[in-house]
């Protein structure tokens, strides 16, 4: 245990698991046996900064009690509950004492409770980061081991223990960040990935912590590994989730495509240019519309030092049965004509549901009848029975 809770009176936990201890006795073993009289502590607990009245105990705890008299049934479980938490050497130290028509738990009593600590932890940590970022490691390290999980798991359906569970949680978050953000400053990254690691293991959900682990992968250079860990944590976010991955995490993915999966040596030159080489290849090149746009401004700067020409072609393909499934199955019988029939050199890229983009290079405009005629023939023998709006509009560069 933290060693914050060193003889104390009363050791209590909440976070990740609820336990009471008195010294080495563990006074939650079987609290279970006596659920509603833990339940009613825990109740205590969660609102001693705000003691409720009897009426509103009870309504809360045990909803539809019908009770003519509700202070005497509250006093009566009080009783019952001092004697479970009571020390037979201290018998004057109650652990709970009336207050305003109310209960508390006593706060005379040399008690260490966790969320107490682990709060004091955080806020003091976030208000030394700048300061002393050493005293600020120090600080998120012992609040990160104090956090074992959610305040009361074992109640997650009790609506008034939802604002403390919320709130416990929001400040482990800022917990994490603050001490990533340390790490990552010393360069310290393997200890900062097993932190967010372990982070991930109780909040698997939580997309900042999975940003934080791609942006470490990055720093060492590991592309390969961020591309494969994007690829899995927005898989389980959408599958889990049922979202697209956020404006963040597209943003992170475009720099990981960016850049190479390895370090590029000088002596590897030899082997990058074969493993870059389309030697061996045939038909057209098939391309996302970004690459084909920057391929296009390519061809365009390249146009300007060479009087040869070359052709912009936007194909539109219209079905006379526009169900769906029959429109990808023509598109996809189109794209591998494509492929097949186009030169070496030319590029293409599917622009919309039913449109292509070809950029045929070195080709001059007189040519253009002869190319279309051969891509209509050829896809109407594919596609003999089905009636087509074959239509294809020209641009010189």
């Amino acid at each position: 245990m933290n060693s914050q809770s060193q003889k104390k009176d009363l050791e209590i936990y909440t976070l990740g698991r609820f336990m009471v201890k008195r010294g080495d006795r563990v006074l939650t073993d079987d609290w279970q046996s006596s659920y509603r009289l833990w339940k009613l502590f825990q109740y205590l607990l969660t609102f001693r900064n705000n003691p409720k009245q009897p009426e509103e105990m009870l309504e809360t705890l045990w909803p539809g009690h019908s009770t003519d008299n509700p202070k005497h049934v509250l006093r009566n479980q009080i009783y019952r509950l001092r004697r479970l938490l009571s020390n037979d050497n201290e018998p004057e130290k109650a652990v709970i004492v009336s207050a305003k028509g109310s209960y508390i738990i006593n706060p005379d009593l040399d008690t260490f409770i966790d969320i107490e600590g682990f709060e004091k932890l955080v806020q003091e940590a976030l208000r030394s980061q700048e300061s002393d970022p050493d005293q600020a490691l120090d600080l998120h390290c012992r609040a990160f081991d104090l956090y074992q999980g959610d305040y009361l798991p074992e109640l997650p359906y009790e609506s008034w223990t939802m604002n403390s569970r919320m709130y416990f949680l929001n400040l482990y978050l800022k917990n994490i960040m603050g001490l990533i953000k340390i790490l990552r400053d010393k360069s310290r990254h393997e200890e900062a990935k097993e932190i967010l690691l372990s982070a991930l293991e109780k909040e698997p959900l939580e997309e900042d912590f999975h940003l934080q682990y791609l942006e470490i992968l990055l720093m060492e250079g590991k592309n390969g590994q961020a591309r494969t860990y994007y690829n899995k944590a927005t898989s389980y976010l959408s599958r889990e989730l049922g979202i697209r991955p956020s404006q963040k995490m597209e943003e992170l993915n475009e720099r990981i495509r960016r850049v190479p999966s390895e370090k590029l040596e000088s002596q590897d030159l030899k082997g990058l240019q074969i493993k870059l080489s389309t030697k061996g290849s045939h038909g057209a090149f098939y391309c996302e519309p970004e690459t084909f746009i920057s391929l296009y401004r390519l061809e365009e700067r390249r146009m300007e030092r060479r009087e040869q020409n070359s052709l912009l072609l936007f194909l539109d393909l219209e079905l006379e049965d526009k169900k769906s499934n029959e429109l990808e199955r023509v598109m996809d019988d189109l794209k591998k004509m494509l492929l097949r029939s186009l030169r070496k050199g030319d590029v293409f890229c599917r622009w919309g549901l039913s449109q292509f983009l070809l950029l045929l290079s070195d080709t001059k405009e007189e040519k253009l009848d002869a190319v279309t005629g051969r891509l209509e023939n050829q896809f109407s023998s594919d596609h003999p029975g089905i009636e087509l709006n074959f239509q294809v509009y020209s641009e010189s560069l």
